[in-house]
């Protein structure tokens, strides 16, 4: 599975900030997810090491999503 970093690098690209954010992102291996291209990442304040939340990463457009639902 890809990094975080090969996932989003058009967004860094795009908005270079998030490389230097403070943040550590660490994929979870086997969280539920609604489809199984979606990626799921623990996001750490990476000098104090506190787990700030999760983020759901779903890069592709789904037919229910373009039709609104």
């Amino acid at each position: 599975m890809k990094s975080i970093e090969e996932s989003c690098q058009v967004y860094y690209d795009q908005c270079p900030i998030l490389l230097h954010a403070g943040l550590r992102f660490q994929e979870v291996a086997d969280a539920e997810v609604w489809h199984g291209d979606v990626s799921v990442f623990s996001v750490f304040d990476l000098s104090s090491g506190e787990l700030l939340g999760y983020f759901y990463l779903d890069i592709y457009m789904r037919f229910a999503s373009y039709l609104g639902f």
